[in-house]
């Protein structure tokens, strides 16, 4: 595929041999007769400025129709200088790396090709399954516990684990979010504060709290009357009305005990909260009587103090609540209250005296007091 021309005197080995063969190198010895007088006519002035300012560089020239490469060495043999051309018919030469560069270029396509294919498998298999538990965190974080499906089978080990554990966690916001509904305020705010620690110690400490508690009149009576399942309809009710107001006044039920309810109340103006969710209940059975012709009424007790709130219990079972003289006391208010009668203490009418109708009754015995208790009935909120 090429012309080597040399030039100077020569090895005499050199010029014995016809042709010396080393690997792929031919080296030949040529007559002047041999060369193509037009490739030595048309390149002479472009091979003796290539000589002269491209030693040891590839230069190209034409000749005819052709193009061709030629590279030019100095070399010494026995001695002497030598300018050695290696000269290739450039479509040939690079011929040979057109081809490789199509063959690498086909190859750099099927590789690309593939690995489109295989990114689409990995995103259907991998990325979606990845995406789907993402959103489905997004709408648990705003709220959305029920409405997430994530049942689709997976191929792979660790996306089987991650998809177990997201319905682990799940499953047990989905208890949280129900369980809420069985405990207090209070107590909800109690596991928040200590979430970080691996047990809820027993104990409690001093607070003010203003203490509610209520009870149905005539409930046993009307039990007795009626089915199991109209008594707890009924009940409920009863229990929906009381707790709608204890709430919307920014008290907190602490606990339901049979037909009746234990409430708290604390922060600013706790008392006044209290006796007008009372008030606002009263309104709303009597209502409700009249609607559904039934004769059930309700008493209230209130009083305020100092209570001892806290974990109480066992260490494997306990409530959260309050504790104490003044809970005992509102209880005893409630159990001397008549139908539709609110009763307050004496430390709790003092903080309601000037914004209340209300009456100064004749003092009560209670269980557990030495003395009689005084105490107010309320019929009325002035603001």
């Amino acid at each position: 595929d090429g012309l080597c021309i040399s030039s100077g005197p020569g090895d005499p080995k050199l010029a014995e041999a016809s042709e010396i063969e080393a690997d792929d190198l031919t080296i030949a010895k040529l007559e002047a007769g041999q060369i193509p007088a037009n490739l030595l006519s048309e390149t002479s002035a472009s091979l003796q400025q290539a000589e002269t300012d491209s030693a040891g560089k590839t230069v190209t020239f034409a000749a005819g129709s052709s193009t061709f490469l030629a590279r030019v060495l100095p070399i010494a043999v026995t001695g002497s200088p030598w300018t050695v051309w290696v000269i290739a018919d450039r479509q040939v030469f690079v011929g040979h790396l057109y081809r490789g560069y199509y063959i690498l270029l086909a190859l750099g396509l099927l590789a690309a090709t593939m690995s489109i294919l295989l990114a689409f498998r990995i995103r259907r298999r991998v990325a979606d399954p990845i995406k789907h538990i993402a959103a489905a965190l997004e709408r648990i974080g705003e709220g959305s516990l029920f409405s997430d499906d994530l049942k689709r089978p997976s191929h792979f080990r660790e996306l089987r684990i991650l998809r177990a554990g997201f319905q682990s966690m799940l499953k047990g916001l989905q208890e949280h979010y129900h369980l809420r509904r069985y405990v207090s305020k209070a107590t909800l705010h109690a596991v928040e504060e200590h979430r970080e620690e691996t047990t809820q110690a027993l104990g409690g400490s001093r607070a003010v709290r203003t203490i509610w508690f209520s009870d149905i009149r005539g409930f046993t009576a009307y039990s007795e009357q009626h089915s199991p399942d109209h008594v707890i309809t009924v009940l409920n009710n009863y229990f929906s009305i009381e707790a709608e107001q204890i709430e919307a006044f920014g008290g907190d039920i602490d606990k339901f005990i049979g037909d009746g309810v234990m409430a708290t109340f604390d922060g600013a103006d706790q008392v006044g909260r209290a006796v007008q969710a009372s008030l606002a209940i009263l309104e709303a059975f009597r209502a409700y009587n009249q609607q559904h012709n039934s004769d059930i009424t309700l008493g209230i007790g209130i009083n305020t103090g100092d209570v001892v709130v806290g974990n109480m219990g066992a260490g494997r079972r306990m409530d959260y609540t309050c504790l104490g003289d003044t809970v005992n006391i509102a209880a005893r208010l409630c159990d001397k209250a008549k139908p539709y009668q609110l009763l307050l203490s004496e430390s709790a009418f003092r903080e309601v005296r000037d914004r209340t109708e209300s009456e100064q009754l004749q003092p009560v015995e209670v269980k557990g007091k030495k003395e009689p208790l005084i105490v107010y009935s309320v019929t009325r909120w002035l603001g």
